[in-house]
C-alpha cells in the first residue's frame, strides 16, 4: 500500500484503526452517578482532608495520549516506509513477468540484480499473482508460463551472468509470438531488471514488451563498467634506427561512463593466471577509451594468456591470447630435400632454435609474401627472379623482415646481384675459406657485436668458430650495417633498412658446414633477438575455414571457456562440442569466448571483437523508469514504535498522578517505588527500539571501546567476536551483521553469550582481546604494513585464531587464482604461516557442538584449509609402540593452543551466509542450498567458536563412545 512516498508492508493492520473510535467510547464511559442518601454522621466527615483523589471522569489528555498510542502501534505494527520502491504494479490477479538481464556486463552489479529479483518475486508470491520469468541472456527458449512459488525461488537463486551479451532481440520477437498468441491481449505487468548497458536492442525490447503489457524498467543506477577492446601489438615499431628491440603490446580499453577521471591495472596473466606482469592505465574525464602498454621480455611476453583488468569481475575484463598474437609467424623457403635430410639442412636449424618462440609456415618465397608471415628466412637461395623478386622487394618494405643465409648459391652471384637478391651489403664473388688444407689462415672466432645492432650485450662464444663466409665489399657504410664481425673484421653479421622492413643477412650458412655457429646457444639468442624486428606482423590469421567465414570443423572443440565473472574454466554442459560460429559473429550461448582447437595451440575467441561496443541504456519514451537500491528509502517501523513506547511512558505517568501516587507525603517509598519502575520501563523501552528506530540497526562496538584502560578491561570480561575493517564498506557491513548475527546464534544454541562484535584496524588497534578475527580477502587490497603483520604473527602464536576468507568459491574453478586469493596470498607470503590441509573427516571442527561433514557459507564446495598435525591418538589403528605412543602424547601436549589451529582459510563468504539485516532478514542468498544450506552455516559457525574458545577437548578419549554412539557405528 502506497500513499505518496509513505508505503506500508502490512497495509492490512491498518485496518485496526477503525477501532479507535470504539476505544475512545470505552474510554470516555463513567461508571454510573452514586444515589445520594442524607445521613448526619457525614457532617463530621467534612472536616478531613482528603489524602488521594479520584477523577469523576477520564482527563481530556488521557484520552488523547491513549488513542495516539493505539494508533502508533497499529502504525507501526504495518510496516511504514518513506520512499519505499514499488515491488510489483498492477492488481492482484494481474500475471507478472520478471525480465531480468544477466549478460556479461551485468556481473559488477548482478549481487544487487539477483536481490532485486528475489525481492520482486516474493513481493508478487504474497499478493497471490502468478510470476513468470525470463533471462536476457539464457540459451534456449524459455517459457511465459508462471511459476510454482518454490521453483521460481530456487531458479532465482541460482541465476547467473552469461559471457556474452543479451539476446533482448531475440526475446523481442518472442514477446511479439507470444502476444500474438493470446490474441494481441494485453493485461500482463512486466518488469525488467536491467543493468543499464544498451547492446543495440534495448529499444526494440521495450516496444515489443510495452506493446504486450504495462513495462516498468528497473536499474541500479548508471553502471561504470570498464572492459578490454583489444590490442595493437607492438605500441610502435620498436626499431629507431638500427637499434632494435621488442616493443610493448598496446591495449585498447573502452568504458561505459565518462563522467569522471579513472584510473587502475592491466595484468598479463600466464595460462596457469599468474600475473606476468602489470600495465597501468588511465581516462581522463571526458574519455571513452584508454590504452595501456604492456611491456615485458619476449619469453614472459610469449607465455602471456590473457590480460586481465585489476579488480573488474565480467567477461569484458578479460582479453584472451592464443599463439598467433605471442609468436611471430616465420616463414621458411626451402625444398622438399630439406625434410628428407634435416640434419643437413640449414632450415632444420633456423625451426629448432626458434620452435618455443615462433610459429613456421614452409612454402615457396611468392606463397610466403602472401601470406601473414612477419619473417621470411630464406637458406642459400642466390638470386631472385621473376614475381618473387618484386613480391619480395615489395613485401620488405611494407615492414617484413627477411633473414638470409649464406651458402654456395650466394657465394655465386656476381657482383650487381645484390639488388635482386635483397643483401643489405654488396659481396664479393666465390667467398672465403679459412683453415682449409690450402690456406694459411686459421679458423676466426667471434670478436663482438655492434652495440647500435640488435645483437648488443650478448656475449660473443669462445667455442663458435667459422671456417668459410662470405666477405662484403668494402663501402663507406659497411661498419655501420655490421652486427656482429669475427675476430679479422670481417662482417658474420649485416642488416639494413629497406623502406620499412629489414634485411638482414648471416654470412655463413644455417647448418654446420661453414661454422659451428648453428650447433651453439648463441645462434638461438641472435635469431630470437632477429625476430624482435618484426614490427607488428604478428600471425594473426585465423586458419582458411575461419577466414572466409564458414564454421569451424570438428577440430576445433572448446578447451577452456570464459564464464559470466570473466574466469576460465571447463566448457559448459550447454557449450557444444564444436565452435559451431562464424567469424564475423558474436559470442553466444553456442559458442561462449574461450579457446578452441587443440589443447597445445588453441585459438582464442573474445567477447567483443565480432560485436560493436555497449553503451549506456537510455530509458525508452513511454516507459516507466525506477531505480532500486534506493539509499532514500527509510523503514519507520523503529521510529513510531519508538513513539508508542514514549506515549505509553506518559501515559503511565498520568495514571500514576491521577491515582495520587505521585504524592510524597505518607506513601513516599511508594512513590519513589513507582517512579524507580517508571524509569526502568523507559530504559527497557528506548533499549528494545533504540536499535531499530532512529539508530537503524544494531552496530558493532568501535574499536575505539577497546583503546583505554577501562575498555580494555571490559574487553577481557566479555568474549566478542571481531572482524577486520578493509576499506570496503559494504564489505565491513556483510562482515558486522554476520558476526552479529552468528553471536545471537550462539547465544541462542549454547551457554555462551558473547558481546557485539567489533572492528579492527590491524594497524592501529589492539587485537589480543579478541579469540576469533574474522578477516575477509578483498582484491587489490594492500597487504598489511611490517607492525601489524608483527601483532597478527604474535596473536597467531599465543592463542588468537585468524579466519581468512577469499569469498570467491562460487567463481574460482579449482586453485585457480582469483584477484581474492592474489590478496590472500600476498598476506601468506609475509605471515610466519603453519603448513595446512584440508579439514580431514575427523577434525574437531566437525563434531565440537554440531556433528557436521562439510562447511558451507554463502557458496558450498571448495576446501577449508587449517593447520596440518598429526593425527590425535583416537584415531591410531592397530598395534603401536610404547615409544610411539608416548611421542605423539608429548607432542599434542606440547603444541601452543591446545592444537586449536591459528589459522582457518576457505572462500565460502561465512559472514555473508550468517548477515541478517535489522529486522532478522537474510541480507544475501545462499547458493545453491538455499535456507537449509544458510542454516548449516550457523552450525559450522558455531563450532568455529566452540572450537576457538574450549581448544581441542573434543579429541580426549572421554568422548568417543557417545560420538560414536550417536553417528550410530
Amino acid at each position: 500500500m502506497t500513499l505518496g512516498p509513505l508505503s506500508f508492508a502490512h497495509p492490512g493492520v491498518l485496518l485496526a484503526l477503525a477501532s479507535l473510535p470504539a476505544l475512545w467510547w470505552l474510554l470516555r464511559a463513567t461508571p454510573p452517578a452514586p444515589r445520594r442518601e442524607p445521613f448526619p454522621p457525614i457532617a463530621l466527615l467534612r472536616q478531613v482532608t482528603a489524602d488521594d483523589e479520584t477523577a469523576a471522569r477520564t482527563p481530556w489528555w488521557v484520552l488523547a495520549v491513549r488513542l495516539a498510542l493505539a494508533a502508533s502501534l497499529i502504525l507501526g505494527l504495518a510496516g511504514p516506509m518513506w520512499n519505499a520502491p514499488v515491488r510489483a504494479p498492477g492488481a492482484a490477479s494481474t500475471p507478472l513477468i520478471l525480465v531480468v538481464d544477466n549478460g556479461w556486463a551485468s556481473a559488477p552489479g548482478f549481487r544487487a540484480i539477483q536481490a532485486e529479483a528475489i525481492e520482486t518475486a516474493e513481493t508478487a508470491i504474497a499478493a497471490s499473482r502468478p510470476v513468470a520469468l525470463l533471462l536476457t541472456a539464457e540459451p534456449g527458449d524459455q517459457s511465459f508460463e508462471p511459476l510454482a512459488p518454490q521453483d521460481l525461488r530456487a531458479r532465482l537463486d541460482a541465476i547467473a551472468p552469461r559471457p556474452w551479451a543479451p539476446d533482448r532481440a531475440g526475446l523481442a520477437e518472442r514477446f511479439g509470438t507470444w502476444r500474438a498468441e493470446r490474441g494481441g491481449a494485453r493485461g500482463v505487468d512486466i518488469v525488467w531488471i536491467a543493468d543499464g548497458v544498451d547492446y543495440g536492442a534495448a529499444a526494440a525490447f521495450a516496444e515489443a514488451a510495452s506493446e504486450a503489457g504495462e513495462l516498468v524498467l528497473r536499474q541500479g543506477g548508471a553502471p561504470t563498467v570498464t572492459w578490454v577492446e583489444g590490442f595493437v601489438q607492438p605500441a610502435d615499431s620498436g626499431v629507431d634506427s638500427a637499434q632494435a628491440g621488442p616493443a610493448p603490446i598496446r591495449v585498447a580499453l573502452q568504458r561505459l561512463s565518462a563522467d569522471a577521471s579513472q584510473s587502475g591495472a592491466l595484468r598479463a596473466v600466464s595460462t596457469s593466471q599468474k600475473t606476468l606482469g602489470e600495465a597501468r592505465y588511465a581516462f581522463e574525464r571526458g574519455a571513452l577509451s584508454a590504452t595501456a602498454d604492456v611491456d615485458l621480455p619476449l619469453a614472459l611476453r610469449n607465455r602471456i594468456s590473457a590480460l586481465r583488468l585489476s579488480g573488474a569481475e565480467h567477461a569484458g575484463a578479460v582479453h584472451l591470447l592464443d599463439g598467433r598474437a605471442k609468436r611471430p609467424s616465420v616463414g621458411l623457403a626451402a625444398s622438399s630435400s630439406d625434410e628428407d635430410q634435416p640434419l643437413l639442412s640449414g632450415a632444420h636449424y633456423v625451426e629448432q632454435a626458434l620452435a618455443p618462440h615462433a610459429a613456421f609456415r614452409r612454402g615457396t618465397v611468392l606463397a610466403l609474401t602472401e601470406s601473414d608471415a612477419s619473417i621470411i628466412v630464406l637458406v642459400d637461395t642466390g638470386r631472385l627472379v621473376g614475381d618473387a623478386e618484386a613480391a619480395l622487394s615489395d613485401w620488405v618494405r611494407a615492414g617484413g623482415v627477411l633473414v638470409r643465409f649464406a651458402g654456395p648459391r650466394l657465394a655465386a652471384l656476381e657482383p650487381g646481384d645484390e639488388d635482386a637478391a635483397l643483401l643489405p651489403v654488396a659481396l664479393r664473388t666465390g667467398g672465403r675459406a679459412l683453415g682449409g688444407a690450402l690456406s694459411w689462415s686459421e679458423p676466426q672466432s667471434l670478436a663482438g657485436f655492434s652495440a647500435a645492432g640488435p645483437f648488443a650485450g650478448l656475449e660473443p662464444g669462445r667455442d663458435v668458430t667459422v671456417s668459410r663466409q662470405v666477405l662484403a665489399e668494402p663501402s663507406i657504410d659497411l661498419d655501420e650495417r655490421t652486427w656482429a664481425r669475427l675476430g679479422d673484421g670481417t662482417p658474420l653479421v649485416t642488416g639494413a633498412r629497406r623502406g620499412d622492413g629489414w634485411s638482414v643477412l648471416f654470412h655463413v650458412t644455417a647448418d654446420p658446414r661453414w661454422s659451428s655457429l648453428p650447433l651453439s646457444g648463441l645462434f638461438v639468442d641472435m635469431l630470437r633477438r632477429t625476430l624482435d624486428l618484426a614490427d607488428g606482423r604478428a600471425d594473426t590469421a585465423a586458419p582458411a575455414a575461419w577466414e572466409k567465414g564458414a564454421a569451424l570443423s570438428a577440430a576445433y572443440p572448446p578447451v577452456r571457456v570464459v564464464d559470466g565473472y570473466g574466469r576460465l574454466g571447463s566448457p559448459p554442459p550447454f557449450a557444444p562440442p564444436t565452435l559451431g560460429r562464424l567469424r564475423d559473429s558474436a559470442p553466444g550461448p553456442d559458442a561462449p569466448p574461450g579457446f578452441y582447437g587443440a589443447a597445445s595451440s588453441p585459438l582464442a575467441f573474445n567477447l567483443l571483437e565480432q560485436s560493436a561496443p555497449p553503451t549506456l541504456l537510455a530509458p525508452p519514451i513511454g516507459v516507466r523508469v525506477e531505480t532500486f537500491g534506493d539509499s532514500s528509502a527509510q523503514a519507520l517501523t523503529g521510529a513510531v514504535l519508538t513513539v508508542a513506547v514514549v506515549l505509553l511512558l506518559i501515559d503511565g505517568v498520568g495514571a500514576l498522578a491521577l491515582a495520587g501516587k505521585l504524592s510524597l507525603g505518607r506513601r513516599g517509598a511508594g512513590a519513589r517505588q513507582s517512579a524507580s519502575a517508571l524509569v526502568l520501563l523507559m530504559a527497557s523501552g528506548f533499549g528494545a527500539f533504540g536499535t531499530t528506530g532512529f539508530v537503524g540497526s544494531a552496530k558493532a562496538a568501535s574499536p575505539a571501546d577497546v583503546t583505554d584502560a577501562e575498555a580494555a578491561l571490559e574487553a577481557t570480561l566479555t568474549t566478542r567476536l571481531a572482524y577486520v575493517r578493509t576499506g570496503s564498506q559494504e564489505v565491513d557491513d556483510v562482515s558486522a551483521a554476520g558476526l552479529r548475527a552468528l553471536s545471537t546464534f550462539i547465544a541462542r544454541r549454547t551457554a555462551l553469550e558473547p558481546g557485539a562484535p567489533v572492528g579492527v584496524d590491524l594497524e592501529a588497534d589492539e587485537i589480543g582481546f579478541f579469540p576469533l578475527i574474522y578477516w575477509p580477502m578483498i582484491a587489490d587490497a594492500a597487504p598489511p604494513s611490517g607492525p601489524a603483520l608483527a601483532r597478527l604473527d604474535a596473536y597467531m602464536k599465543t592463542g588468537g585464531v585468524l579466519m581468512l576468507d577469499t569469498r570467491d568459491a562460487d567463481r574460482a574453478l579449482g586453485e585457480a587464482s582469483t584477484p581474492e586469493r592474489e590478496t590472500l596470498q600476498a598476506v601468506l607470503e609475509r605471515l610466519d604461516a603453519p603448513p595446512l590441509q584440508s579439514i580431514p573427516a575427523e577434525h574437531v571442527l566437525t563434531k565440537s557442538f554440531y556433528l557436521l561433514d562439510s562447511f558451507p557459507g554463502r557458496f558450498a564446495g571448495g576446501r577449508v584449509w587449517v593447520e596440518a598435525s598429526a593425527a590425535p591418538l583416537s584415531q591410531r589403528r592397530g598395534e603401536r609402540a610404547l615409544e610411539e605412543d608416548a611421542e605423539a602424547l608429548a607432542l599434542a601436549r606440547g603444541a601452543s593452543n591446545d592444537n586449536v589451529s591459528p589459522l582457518i582459510i576457505g572462500g565460502h563468504d561465512w559472514a555473508g551466509a550468517w548477515a541478517h539485516d535489522a529486522y532478522d532478514r537474510p541480507m544475501l542468498p545462499v547458493l545453491p542450498g538455499g535456507e537449509a544450506q544458510r542454516q548449516s552455516a550457523f552450525r559450522f559457525g558455531a563450532n568455529l567458536v566452540i572450537y576457538t574458545l574450549t581448544g581441542n577437548y573434543k579429541a580426549d578419549q572421554v568422548h568417543v563412545p557417545a560420538i560414536l554412539e550417536r553417528l550410530g557405528q
